[in-house]
């Protein structure tokens, strides 16, 4: 799905959400744009989870719990810019690095399209936070990491586990042993920052782990 295609949708399911979006900074449509346009251009078969699709998954999660702590618009701009580009860099490095190239990459459209050097610090320290195992301090930081992982928390995520298990797979060149098992370690080590998320997702979360448990 391209990005416009992708807006049309998500207005027709989450007008709200994606409103609120376009109305804090119009420059935001533009760095949407490019995102899916650069994984559209640079089209990696073994990317069945972060994908376009994912990234746009993450964009609207972290609207929906910045929009719980009232982010300024400048922090709201800063926190879906790293949405954005936090899993570009999985288009051109490998999964130890990608975080870095997505920096890069960020770096490199800012430079094109200048804003505050201090912004694109927390920017850059965003995409960065989401680097496992997770350590984020500063509230935007929390928040791209839950949005990054609320599918943990979600029904999506009966759909979206078999995704990261085949890419997995593709990537390394193998099948995956013990997978099940291996889902629960990461569920049993993963944590929720927020409140936001820590009371609406944790709980699921919870229920998936019994599900899953050995």
């Amino acid at each position: 799905m391209g990005c416009l295609e992708f807006y049309a949708t998500e207005l027709r399911q989450n007008p709200l959400l994606v409103l609120g979006m376009l109305m804090t900074d119009a420059s935001l449509y533009d760095i949407g744009t490019y995102v899916c346009d650069l994984f559209a251009a640079n089209n990696r078969p073994f990317l069945l989870y972060h994908n376009a699709a994912h990234t746009t998954d993450v964009v609207l999660h972290a609207i929906e719990i910045g929009a719980f702590y009232k982010l300024s618009d400048t922090d709201n701009f800063m926190l879906l810019a790293a949405a954005w580009f936090h899993d570009t860099g999985h288009l051109f490095a490998d999964l130890a690095t990608h975080e870095q190239e997505s920096v890069r990459l960020m770096r490199a459209y800012f430079a094109e399209h200048p804003i505050p050097a201090a912004n694109i610090e927390i920017i850059a320290g965003c995409i960065m936070a989401t680097k496992l195992p997770a350590e984020p301090q500063t509230l935007l930081q929390q928040i791209i990491c839950d949005a990054d992982t609320y599918h943990l928390g979600s029904d999506e995520f009966w759909k979206m586990d078999p995704l990261v298990k085949a890419e997995m797979e593709a990537r390394f060149g193998k099948p995956i042993e013990h997978w099940k098992e291996k889902t629960y370690a990461f569920l049993q080590s993963h944590h929720y920052f927020t409140t936001y998320a820590q009371e609406r997702l944790a709980p699921v979360k919870q229920a998936h782990m019994r599900t899953l448990m050995p």
